[in-house]
Protein backbone atom coordinates (compact mmCIF):
# COMPACT_ATOMS: atom_id res chain seq x y z
CA UNK A 1 0.00 0.00 0.00
CA UNK A 2 1.80 3.00 -0.96
CA UNK A 3 -0.64 5.61 0.34
CA UNK A 4 -2.38 5.81 3.68
CA UNK A 5 -5.86 5.85 2.17
CA UNK A 6 -5.50 1.25 1.81
CA UNK A 7 -5.06 1.87 5.35
CA UNK A 8 -8.58 2.02 7.09
CA UNK A 9 -7.69 1.31 10.69
CA UNK A 10 -6.03 4.40 11.90
CA UNK A 11 -7.98 6.87 14.39
CA UNK A 12 -11.29 5.13 14.03
CA UNK A 13 -13.98 7.49 16.21
CA UNK A 14 -17.42 6.03 15.40
CA UNK A 15 -19.67 8.50 16.68
CA UNK A 16 -22.90 6.62 18.72
CA UNK A 17 -24.35 5.61 22.18
CA UNK A 18 -23.47 2.73 23.61
CA UNK A 19 -25.11 -0.60 23.38
CA UNK A 20 -24.70 -3.46 25.89
CA UNK A 21 -25.99 -6.46 25.09
CA UNK A 22 -24.99 -8.87 22.45
CA UNK A 23 -27.83 -9.55 20.72
CA UNK A 24 -28.38 -5.47 20.40
CA UNK A 25 -24.92 -6.00 18.14
CA UNK A 26 -25.56 -8.23 15.85
CA UNK A 27 -27.53 -5.35 13.44
CA UNK A 28 -25.74 -2.52 15.11
CA UNK A 29 -24.27 0.01 12.21
CA UNK A 30 -20.91 1.60 12.92
CA UNK A 31 -19.75 4.85 11.27
CA UNK A 32 -16.69 6.03 11.45
CA UNK A 33 -13.54 8.38 10.10
CA UNK A 34 -9.87 7.62 9.70
CA UNK A 35 -7.10 10.12 9.10
CA UNK A 36 -3.27 9.63 9.21
CA UNK A 37 0.10 8.92 6.89
CA UNK A 38 1.99 6.12 5.54
CA UNK A 39 5.70 5.83 5.19
CA UNK A 40 7.47 5.19 1.48
CA UNK A 41 8.25 1.85 1.18
CA UNK A 42 12.06 0.70 0.83
CA UNK A 43 13.61 1.59 -2.96
CA UNK A 44 10.03 4.39 -3.47
CA UNK A 45 11.03 7.27 -1.33
CA UNK A 46 8.78 9.22 -2.85
CA UNK A 47 5.86 7.58 -2.46
CA UNK A 48 3.62 7.37 0.92
CA UNK A 49 1.53 10.44 1.97
CA UNK A 50 -1.78 11.70 3.65
CA UNK A 51 -5.43 10.08 3.44
CA UNK A 52 -8.93 10.76 5.40
CA UNK A 53 -11.50 7.80 5.10
CA UNK A 54 -15.20 7.44 6.31
CA UNK A 55 -17.20 4.64 6.40
CA UNK A 56 -20.54 2.81 6.98
CA UNK A 57 -21.10 -0.94 8.36
CA UNK A 58 -23.72 -3.44 9.68
CA UNK A 59 -23.07 -6.18 12.03
CA UNK A 60 -20.97 -8.09 14.47
CA UNK A 61 -18.57 -9.70 14.35
CA UNK A 62 -18.38 -9.44 10.59
CA UNK A 63 -19.14 -6.00 9.41
CA UNK A 64 -20.27 -4.82 5.94
CA UNK A 65 -20.68 -1.94 4.08
CA UNK A 66 -19.32 1.17 2.01
CA UNK A 67 -16.48 3.05 2.68
CA UNK A 68 -14.65 6.52 0.77
CA UNK A 69 -11.42 7.54 0.97
CA UNK A 70 -9.57 10.44 -0.04
CA UNK A 71 -5.69 10.79 -0.55
CA UNK A 72 -2.61 12.72 -1.68
CA UNK A 73 0.14 10.81 -2.62
CA UNK A 74 3.69 12.36 -1.95
CA UNK A 75 4.28 12.68 -5.71
CA UNK A 76 1.09 13.90 -6.75
CA UNK A 77 -0.36 18.00 -6.29
CA UNK A 78 -4.24 16.48 -6.01
CA UNK A 79 -6.13 14.53 -4.74
CA UNK A 80 -8.23 11.01 -5.54
CA UNK A 81 -11.38 9.68 -3.74
CA UNK A 82 -12.68 6.34 -4.21
CA UNK A 83 -15.56 4.51 -2.95
CA UNK A 84 -16.71 0.50 -2.65
CA UNK A 85 -17.40 -1.85 0.04
CA UNK A 86 -15.72 -2.68 3.28
CA UNK A 87 -15.31 -5.68 5.55
CA UNK A 88 -14.36 -6.30 9.33
CA UNK A 89 -14.14 -9.51 11.01
CA UNK A 90 -13.21 -10.22 14.33
CA UNK A 91 -15.14 -7.15 15.75
CA UNK A 92 -16.54 -9.29 18.58
CA UNK A 93 -18.29 -6.82 20.79
CA UNK A 94 -20.31 -9.73 22.77
CA UNK A 95 -18.52 -8.96 26.23
CA UNK A 96 -15.44 -6.50 27.20
CA UNK A 97 -11.99 -7.92 26.27
CA UNK A 98 -9.24 -8.33 23.51
CA UNK A 99 -10.40 -7.53 20.12
CA UNK A 100 -8.31 -8.99 17.11
CA UNK A 101 -9.19 -9.31 13.11
CA UNK A 102 -8.97 -8.14 9.21
CA UNK A 103 -10.64 -5.31 7.76
CA UNK A 104 -10.42 -5.44 3.91
CA UNK A 105 -11.17 -3.12 1.60
CA UNK A 106 -12.39 -3.52 -2.06
CA UNK A 107 -11.79 -0.96 -5.03
CA UNK A 108 -8.15 0.56 -3.05
CA UNK A 109 -6.84 2.32 -6.45
CA UNK A 110 -2.99 3.53 -6.91
CA UNK A 111 -2.51 7.03 -7.90
CA UNK A 112 -0.63 7.64 -10.69
CA UNK A 113 1.10 11.40 -11.03
CA UNK A 114 -0.50 12.87 -14.91
CA UNK A 115 2.06 15.27 -16.76
CA UNK A 116 0.42 18.08 -14.85
CA UNK A 117 1.49 16.86 -11.47
CA UNK A 118 -1.83 16.08 -11.07
CA UNK A 119 -2.84 12.30 -9.46
CA UNK A 120 -5.43 10.22 -11.69
CA UNK A 121 -6.62 6.81 -10.76
CA UNK A 122 -4.12 3.78 -11.68
CA UNK A 123 -4.70 -0.10 -10.69
CA UNK A 124 -7.20 -1.16 -8.45
CA UNK A 125 -6.60 -4.37 -6.01
CA UNK A 126 -8.19 -5.47 -2.69
CA UNK A 127 -6.54 -4.19 0.10
CA UNK A 128 -6.66 -6.59 3.78
CA UNK A 129 -5.39 -5.53 6.88
CA UNK A 130 -5.12 -7.33 10.54
CA UNK A 131 -5.64 -5.12 13.83
CA UNK A 132 -5.72 -5.48 17.53
CA UNK A 133 -7.26 -3.80 20.31
CA UNK A 134 -9.74 -3.61 23.23
CA UNK A 135 -13.57 -3.36 24.02
CA UNK A 136 -14.71 -2.33 27.31
CA UNK A 137 -18.34 -2.88 26.48
CA UNK A 138 -19.01 0.90 25.99
CA UNK A 139 -15.86 2.50 24.21
CA UNK A 140 -13.16 0.06 22.62
CA UNK A 141 -9.21 0.97 20.71
CA UNK A 142 -7.74 -0.42 18.39
CA UNK A 143 -4.17 -0.46 16.84
CA UNK A 144 -2.16 -1.71 13.75
CA UNK A 145 1.68 -1.52 13.41
CA UNK A 146 3.41 -3.21 10.26
CA UNK A 147 3.26 -3.70 6.89
CA UNK A 148 0.18 -3.36 4.29
CA UNK A 149 -1.01 -5.90 1.87
CA UNK A 150 0.32 -3.83 -1.02
CA UNK A 151 3.66 -4.69 -2.68
CA UNK A 152 5.52 -3.61 -2.06
CA UNK A 153 4.91 -2.77 1.54
CA UNK A 154 4.20 0.50 3.07
CA UNK A 155 4.76 0.82 6.98
CA UNK A 156 2.10 1.87 8.85
CA UNK A 157 1.52 3.03 12.41
CA UNK A 158 -2.52 3.53 13.23
CA UNK A 159 -4.41 3.84 16.18
CA UNK A 160 -7.75 5.06 17.36
CA UNK A 161 -11.21 4.20 19.62
CA UNK A 162 -14.70 3.66 18.31
CA UNK A 163 -18.19 3.26 19.87
CA UNK A 164 -21.46 1.71 17.89
CA UNK A 165 -24.13 3.85 16.65
CA UNK A 166 -27.69 3.93 17.45
CA UNK A 167 -28.78 5.20 14.33
CA UNK A 168 -30.08 2.64 11.47
CA UNK A 169 -29.22 3.23 8.39
CA UNK A 170 -32.84 4.12 6.25
CA UNK A 171 -32.19 1.56 3.49
CA UNK A 172 -29.12 -0.81 2.28
CA UNK A 173 -26.53 0.79 -0.33
CA UNK A 174 -23.54 0.24 -1.92
CA UNK A 175 -21.99 2.70 -3.33
CA UNK A 176 -18.69 2.55 -6.12
CA UNK A 177 -17.14 5.83 -6.93
CA UNK A 178 -13.88 7.39 -8.36
CA UNK A 179 -12.93 10.50 -8.69
CA UNK A 180 -9.57 12.19 -9.45
CA UNK A 181 -8.34 16.39 -10.78
CA UNK A 182 -10.33 15.92 -13.79
CA UNK A 183 -13.71 13.70 -14.13
CA UNK A 184 -16.04 12.29 -10.79
CA UNK A 185 -17.81 9.25 -11.42
CA UNK A 186 -20.28 7.39 -9.10
CA UNK A 187 -23.07 4.91 -8.73
CA UNK A 188 -24.96 3.62 -5.68
CA UNK A 189 -27.18 0.15 -5.95
CA UNK A 190 -29.94 1.17 -3.21
CA UNK A 191 -32.45 -1.35 -1.74
CA UNK A 192 -36.15 -0.68 -0.46
CA UNK A 193 -37.60 -1.48 2.67
CA UNK A 194 -39.44 -4.30 2.63
CA UNK A 195 -42.74 -2.24 3.72
CA UNK A 196 -42.00 0.15 0.10
CA UNK A 197 -41.89 -2.65 -1.76
CA UNK A 198 -44.68 -2.50 -4.34
CA UNK A 199 -45.44 1.19 -3.69
CA UNK A 200 -45.68 3.61 -6.35
CA UNK A 201 -42.57 5.91 -5.59
CA UNK A 202 -39.64 8.25 -7.04
CA UNK A 203 -36.11 8.24 -6.85
CA UNK A 204 -34.01 11.30 -6.57
CA UNK A 205 -30.35 12.31 -6.85
CA UNK A 206 -28.91 15.99 -4.93
CA UNK A 207 -26.51 17.25 -3.13
CA UNK A 208 -25.62 19.86 -0.45
CA UNK A 209 -23.29 22.02 -1.96
CA UNK A 210 -21.19 25.20 -1.58
CA UNK A 211 -23.48 27.90 -2.44
CA UNK A 212 -20.63 29.56 -4.33
CA UNK A 213 -20.51 26.76 -6.72
CA UNK A 214 -24.16 26.38 -7.68
CA UNK A 215 -26.26 28.30 -10.63
CA UNK A 216 -29.46 29.79 -10.79
CA UNK A 217 -32.11 27.07 -11.77
CA UNK A 218 -33.83 28.16 -15.29
CA UNK A 219 -37.08 29.00 -13.61
CA UNK A 220 -35.23 32.09 -11.81
CA UNK A 221 -34.42 29.84 -8.32
CA UNK A 222 -31.13 30.77 -6.88
CA UNK A 223 -28.88 29.90 -4.27
CA UNK A 224 -28.77 31.54 -0.82
CA UNK A 225 -25.24 33.08 -0.68
CA UNK A 226 -25.10 33.78 3.05
CA UNK A 227 -25.78 29.98 3.59
CA UNK A 228 -22.43 27.76 3.01
CA UNK A 229 -24.16 24.72 1.79
CA UNK A 230 -27.67 24.33 0.02
CA UNK A 231 -29.73 21.76 -1.95
CA UNK A 232 -28.83 21.44 -5.51
CA UNK A 233 -29.15 18.72 -8.52
CA UNK A 234 -26.81 18.62 -11.79
CA UNK A 235 -28.06 20.09 -15.46
CA UNK A 236 -27.90 17.93 -18.47
CA UNK A 237 -24.43 20.34 -19.08
CA UNK A 238 -22.77 18.51 -15.69
CA UNK A 239 -23.31 22.42 -13.79
CA UNK A 240 -25.14 22.19 -9.80
CA UNK A 241 -28.65 24.38 -10.03
CA UNK A 242 -30.27 25.47 -6.99
CA UNK A 243 -33.18 23.91 -6.12
CA UNK A 244 -35.76 23.16 -3.19
CA UNK A 245 -36.55 20.04 -1.28
CA UNK A 246 -40.31 20.56 -3.53
CA UNK A 247 -38.88 21.36 -6.47
CA UNK A 248 -36.51 18.21 -7.33
CA UNK A 249 -36.65 15.83 -10.10
CA UNK A 250 -36.83 12.48 -9.57
CA UNK A 251 -34.33 10.48 -11.46
CA UNK A 252 -37.08 7.50 -11.49
CA UNK A 253 -40.60 6.82 -11.20
CA UNK A 254 -42.39 3.87 -10.68
CA UNK A 255 -43.63 1.08 -8.61
CA UNK A 256 -40.26 0.11 -5.89
CA UNK A 257 -39.53 -3.34 -6.76
CA UNK A 258 -38.10 -6.06 -4.27
CA UNK A 259 -34.89 -5.41 -6.75
CA UNK A 260 -34.03 -2.33 -5.65
CA UNK A 261 -32.79 0.33 -7.84
CA UNK A 262 -29.16 1.11 -9.48
CA UNK A 263 -28.61 4.78 -9.19
CA UNK A 264 -26.03 6.77 -11.65
CA UNK A 265 -24.91 9.47 -9.40
CA UNK A 266 -22.26 11.08 -11.41
CA UNK A 267 -21.00 10.12 -14.66
CA UNK A 268 -17.88 11.98 -16.05
CA UNK A 269 -18.47 14.91 -14.39
CA UNK A 270 -16.01 17.94 -14.46
CA UNK A 271 -14.69 17.41 -10.76
CA UNK A 272 -13.93 21.32 -10.74
CA UNK A 273 -17.62 21.61 -11.65
CA UNK A 274 -18.96 20.12 -8.41
CA UNK A 275 -15.60 20.40 -5.79
CA UNK A 276 -16.97 20.01 -1.79
CA UNK A 277 -20.19 18.68 -2.72
CA UNK A 278 -21.77 15.69 -1.00
CA UNK A 279 -24.29 13.63 -3.06
CA UNK A 280 -26.86 11.54 -1.99
CA UNK A 281 -30.15 9.23 -2.73
CA UNK A 282 -33.16 8.87 -1.27
CA UNK A 283 -36.86 7.80 -1.81
CA UNK A 284 -40.35 8.77 -1.63
CA UNK A 285 -43.90 9.12 -2.35
CA UNK A 286 -42.31 12.86 -3.61
CA UNK A 287 -39.42 14.76 -3.02
CA UNK A 288 -40.51 16.64 0.14
CA UNK A 289 -41.67 13.55 2.32
CA UNK A 290 -38.19 11.83 0.98
CA UNK A 291 -36.61 14.82 2.46
CA UNK A 292 -38.30 16.01 5.53
CA UNK A 293 -38.68 12.05 6.34
CA UNK A 294 -34.90 11.28 6.14
CA UNK A 295 -35.44 8.32 3.90
CA UNK A 296 -31.95 9.34 1.79
CA UNK A 297 -28.32 8.63 2.36
CA UNK A 298 -24.77 10.07 1.44
CA UNK A 299 -23.03 8.62 -1.08
CA UNK A 300 -20.13 10.33 -2.00
CA UNK A 301 -18.63 13.94 -0.48
CA UNK A 302 -16.33 15.74 -3.61
CA UNK A 303 -13.20 17.11 -1.81
CA UNK A 304 -12.75 20.95 -2.09
CA UNK A 305 -11.55 24.15 -0.02
CA UNK A 306 -15.15 24.99 0.80
CA UNK A 307 -16.98 21.22 1.90
CA UNK A 308 -20.41 20.54 2.56
CA UNK A 309 -20.03 16.98 4.49
CA UNK A 310 -22.58 14.80 5.60
CA UNK A 311 -21.75 14.69 9.40
CA UNK A 312 -23.86 14.94 12.70
CA UNK A 313 -23.56 17.60 14.69
CA UNK A 314 -21.43 17.52 18.19
CA UNK A 315 -23.78 17.35 21.32
CA UNK A 316 -22.90 20.79 23.45
CA UNK A 317 -23.01 24.70 23.69
CA UNK A 318 -22.85 26.54 19.94
CA UNK A 319 -22.34 30.20 19.11
CA UNK A 320 -21.59 33.00 16.72
CA UNK A 321 -18.39 33.94 18.00
CA UNK A 322 -19.48 37.73 16.27
CA UNK A 323 -22.24 37.78 18.62
CA UNK A 324 -21.23 36.50 22.10
CA UNK A 325 -24.06 37.15 24.98
CA UNK A 326 -26.55 34.79 23.44
CA UNK A 327 -26.62 31.03 22.68
CA UNK A 328 -27.77 27.42 21.38
CA UNK A 329 -28.00 24.08 23.36
CA UNK A 330 -28.21 21.43 20.97
CA UNK A 331 -28.11 17.63 21.54
CA UNK A 332 -29.34 15.30 18.64
CA UNK A 333 -29.53 11.29 18.34
CA UNK A 334 -31.04 8.86 16.16
CA UNK A 335 -33.28 11.02 13.79
CA UNK A 336 -34.24 13.55 16.61
CA UNK A 337 -32.83 16.83 17.97
CA UNK A 338 -33.61 19.05 21.13
CA UNK A 339 -32.61 22.46 21.17
CA UNK A 340 -32.87 25.99 22.96
CA UNK A 341 -31.49 29.38 22.32
CA UNK A 342 -30.97 31.53 25.22
CA UNK A 343 -31.09 35.35 24.07
CA UNK A 344 -33.28 38.37 25.40
CA UNK A 345 -36.44 40.31 24.70
CA UNK A 346 -37.03 43.64 23.58
CA UNK A 347 -37.57 44.93 27.28
CA UNK A 348 -33.91 43.87 27.65
CA UNK A 349 -35.25 41.10 30.11
CA UNK A 350 -33.11 37.08 29.52
CA UNK A 351 -35.69 34.47 27.57
CA UNK A 352 -35.18 31.63 25.68
CA UNK A 353 -37.10 29.66 22.68
CA UNK A 354 -36.87 25.93 22.14
CA UNK A 355 -37.55 23.76 18.97
CA UNK A 356 -37.36 19.65 19.13
CA UNK A 357 -38.14 17.45 15.53
CA UNK A 358 -36.92 15.10 13.40
CA UNK A 359 -33.60 15.35 11.26
CA UNK A 360 -32.79 14.24 8.14
CA UNK A 361 -29.76 14.22 5.76
CA UNK A 362 -28.22 11.79 8.16
CA UNK A 363 -28.83 14.37 10.90
CA UNK A 364 -27.25 17.40 9.24
CA UNK A 365 -30.58 19.42 8.71
CA UNK A 366 -33.59 19.98 10.72
CA UNK A 367 -36.55 22.58 10.22
CA UNK A 368 -39.48 22.94 12.97
CA UNK A 369 -41.25 25.60 14.85
CA UNK A 370 -40.08 27.80 17.66
CA UNK A 371 -41.60 26.98 21.05
CA UNK A 372 -42.17 29.75 23.36
CA UNK A 373 -43.53 29.33 26.96
CA UNK A 374 -44.62 31.24 29.50
CA UNK A 375 -45.81 30.90 33.51
CA UNK A 376 -44.43 28.04 34.06
CA UNK A 377 -42.02 27.45 37.51
CA UNK A 378 -39.87 30.36 39.00
CA UNK A 379 -36.24 29.94 40.62
CA UNK A 380 -37.40 29.39 44.61
CA UNK A 381 -40.82 28.55 43.54
CA UNK A 382 -43.62 25.97 43.48
CA UNK A 383 -44.18 23.83 40.99
CA UNK A 384 -46.58 24.88 37.89
CA UNK A 385 -47.20 23.93 34.25
CA UNK A 386 -45.86 26.11 32.16
CA UNK A 387 -48.24 27.15 29.51
CA UNK A 388 -47.25 27.09 25.16
CA UNK A 389 -47.72 30.49 23.87
CA UNK A 390 -47.90 31.38 19.96
CA UNK A 391 -44.46 30.52 18.00
CA UNK A 392 -42.63 33.43 16.94
CA UNK A 393 -41.50 31.89 13.62
CA UNK A 394 -39.77 28.75 12.11
CA UNK A 395 -36.23 27.60 12.23
CA UNK A 396 -34.16 25.71 10.50
CA UNK A 397 -30.48 23.91 11.13
CA UNK A 398 -28.34 22.93 8.15
CA UNK A 399 -24.58 21.62 9.31
CA UNK A 400 -21.52 22.47 7.12
CA UNK A 401 -19.90 19.76 9.27
CA UNK A 402 -19.64 18.42 12.85
CA UNK A 403 -19.10 21.27 14.27
CA UNK A 404 -19.51 24.23 11.87
CA UNK A 405 -23.70 25.10 10.64
CA UNK A 406 -26.13 28.12 9.90
CA UNK A 407 -29.19 28.76 11.98
CA UNK A 408 -31.97 30.07 10.26
CA UNK A 409 -34.81 31.88 11.55
CA UNK A 410 -36.80 35.20 12.09
CA UNK A 411 -33.55 37.11 12.84
CA UNK A 412 -31.69 35.67 9.29
CA UNK A 413 -29.32 33.61 8.62
CA UNK A 414 -26.59 32.97 12.19
CA UNK A 415 -23.37 31.18 11.46
CA UNK A 416 -22.71 29.13 14.43
CA UNK A 417 -20.02 26.83 15.78
CA UNK A 418 -19.05 24.45 18.43
CA UNK A 419 -18.55 26.84 21.78
CA UNK A 420 -15.41 26.10 23.89
CA UNK A 421 -16.14 27.45 27.23
CA UNK A 422 -12.28 27.12 27.91
CA UNK A 423 -9.05 27.30 25.10
CA UNK A 424 -9.17 23.92 23.01
CA UNK A 425 -11.90 22.92 25.47
CA UNK A 426 -13.47 20.58 23.10
CA UNK A 427 -10.00 18.68 22.33
CA UNK A 428 -9.66 18.01 26.68
CA UNK A 429 -10.42 13.88 26.91
CA UNK A 430 -13.08 13.73 29.23
CA UNK A 431 -12.27 13.29 32.93
CA UNK A 432 -12.81 9.36 34.48
CA UNK A 433 -16.24 9.09 35.67
CA UNK A 434 -17.53 12.14 34.50
CA UNK A 435 -21.36 12.37 34.01
CA UNK A 436 -23.12 12.76 30.52
CA UNK A 437 -23.04 16.10 28.75
CA UNK A 438 -27.13 17.08 27.56
CA UNK A 439 -30.12 17.80 28.60
CA UNK A 440 -31.12 17.21 32.49
CA UNK A 441 -34.89 17.74 34.19
CA UNK A 442 -36.68 16.68 36.85
CA UNK A 443 -39.64 14.52 35.09
CA UNK A 444 -41.91 15.45 38.60
CA UNK A 445 -41.47 19.25 37.09
CA UNK A 446 -41.33 18.67 33.68
CA UNK A 447 -41.61 22.30 31.92
CA UNK A 448 -38.22 23.71 33.02
CA UNK A 449 -34.58 22.21 32.04
CA UNK A 450 -30.85 22.03 32.45
CA UNK A 451 -28.42 21.97 29.91
CA UNK A 452 -24.51 20.96 31.21
CA UNK A 453 -21.35 20.09 29.08
CA UNK A 454 -18.14 18.95 30.46
CA UNK A 455 -15.15 19.68 28.47
CA UNK A 456 -11.99 18.42 30.87
CA UNK A 457 -13.02 19.31 33.89
CA UNK A 458 -14.85 22.22 33.25
CA UNK A 459 -18.65 22.58 32.93
CA UNK A 460 -21.26 25.31 31.92
CA UNK A 461 -24.69 25.01 33.18
CA UNK A 462 -28.12 26.58 31.68
CA UNK A 463 -31.30 26.65 33.16
CA UNK A 464 -34.37 27.26 31.51
CA UNK A 465 -37.09 28.43 34.05
CA UNK A 466 -39.34 31.26 34.48
CA UNK A 467 -39.13 34.52 36.29
CA UNK A 468 -41.45 35.93 38.90
CA UNK A 469 -43.50 37.96 35.95
CA UNK A 470 -44.00 34.58 34.16
CA UNK A 471 -41.93 35.30 31.22
CA UNK A 472 -39.18 32.47 29.96
CA UNK A 473 -35.66 33.20 31.52
CA UNK A 474 -32.60 31.67 31.88
CA UNK A 475 -29.74 31.51 34.30
CA UNK A 476 -25.78 30.45 33.95
CA UNK A 477 -23.18 29.16 36.05
CA UNK A 478 -19.97 27.39 34.69
CA UNK A 479 -17.12 25.64 37.36
CA UNK A 480 -14.13 23.56 37.36
CA UNK A 481 -14.51 20.13 38.57
CA UNK A 482 -11.47 18.58 39.74
CA UNK A 483 -14.14 15.86 41.23
CA UNK A 484 -16.79 15.72 38.43
CA UNK A 485 -19.27 13.86 40.57
CA UNK A 486 -19.80 17.48 42.14
CA UNK A 487 -20.88 20.69 40.71
CA UNK A 488 -21.24 23.87 42.29
CA UNK A 489 -21.11 27.74 41.01
CA UNK A 490 -22.79 31.11 41.44
CA UNK A 491 -25.88 31.46 39.46
CA UNK A 492 -25.74 34.41 37.46
CA UNK A 493 -28.46 36.35 35.50
CA UNK A 494 -27.77 38.67 32.53
CA UNK A 495 -30.00 41.72 30.71
CA UNK A 496 -30.01 43.44 27.87
CA UNK A 497 -28.25 41.39 25.23
CA UNK A 498 -29.12 41.00 21.73
CA UNK A 499 -32.90 39.98 20.49
CA UNK A 500 -34.92 37.62 18.16
CA UNK A 501 -34.13 40.16 15.35
CA UNK A 502 -32.35 43.13 16.26
CA UNK A 503 -28.66 44.12 15.79
CA UNK A 504 -26.22 43.01 17.98
CA UNK A 505 -25.64 44.39 21.33
CA UNK A 506 -23.45 42.50 24.10
CA UNK A 507 -25.28 41.58 27.48
CA UNK A 508 -24.48 43.45 30.86
CA UNK A 509 -24.20 40.90 33.87
CA UNK A 510 -27.59 41.33 35.73
CA UNK A 511 -26.98 39.91 39.10
CA UNK A 512 -25.92 36.67 41.14
CA UNK A 513 -28.41 35.10 42.79
CA UNK A 514 -26.66 32.23 45.00
CA UNK A 515 -25.54 28.89 44.26
CA UNK A 516 -26.43 26.29 42.57
CA UNK A 517 -24.97 22.56 43.57
CA UNK A 518 -25.16 18.97 41.95
CA UNK A 519 -24.28 16.01 43.53
CA UNK A 520 -23.81 13.22 40.81
CA UNK A 521 -25.09 9.95 41.75
CA UNK A 522 -24.58 8.38 38.27
CA UNK A 523 -23.56 8.95 34.77
CA UNK A 524 -27.67 10.22 34.15
CA UNK A 525 -28.29 10.60 37.53
CA UNK A 526 -27.66 13.31 40.29
CA UNK A 527 -29.58 15.67 42.88
CA UNK A 528 -29.81 19.60 42.10
CA UNK A 529 -29.77 22.51 44.75
CA UNK A 530 -30.81 25.52 43.10
CA UNK A 531 -30.92 29.36 45.06
CA UNK A 532 -33.81 29.15 47.85
CA UNK A 533 -35.11 25.54 46.64
CA UNK A 534 -35.50 22.31 48.42
CA UNK A 535 -33.45 19.75 46.58
CA UNK A 536 -34.61 17.95 43.82
CA UNK A 537 -33.56 14.36 41.66
CA UNK A 538 -32.64 15.32 38.44
CA UNK A 539 -32.12 12.88 35.35
CA UNK A 540 -30.77 13.14 31.91
CA UNK A 541 -33.68 14.07 29.58
CA UNK A 542 -34.28 11.25 26.90
CA UNK A 543 -36.27 12.73 23.96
Amino acid sequence: MRTASRIVVAALLFACAPWAAAQSLANAQLSGSVSGVSAPPAGYPTYGGSFSLTFKCTGTPTCTGSYQSVEIDNHCSTPVTVADTVRWSGLDLSKPGPIAGQIELNGVIVPVRAANGACIAGPTYTSQIPFTGTWDGTTGSIVFDGMDSEVPPATIHIAGTFKVDAVPAPFPMVVSALIDSSSANASAQIQFRPQDVGKQGSVYVFAMAPSAIVKAAPDGTKADPTLPCVIAQLSAAGQLVAVSAQSLQAYISGVLGSGGQAVTILNGVPTVNIAGATFLVGYGPNSSTMYSSGSNRAVVTVPGTVTCKSERPQDGWWWNPAESGRGFSIESHDNAIFLATYLYDAGGQATWLAAAGTTTLEGTAFQGDLQAYANGQVLGGAYRAAQTQLSPGTIALTFQDASHGVLSWPGGNIPIERFDMVANGRSLPAVAGQPQSGWWWSDKEPGRGYFIEWQGANAFLATYMYSAAGSATWYAAQATTPDVTRFSASLRSFINGQTLTGAYRPPNGGSTLGTVAITFTGPDTATLSLPNSAPIAIKRFRF
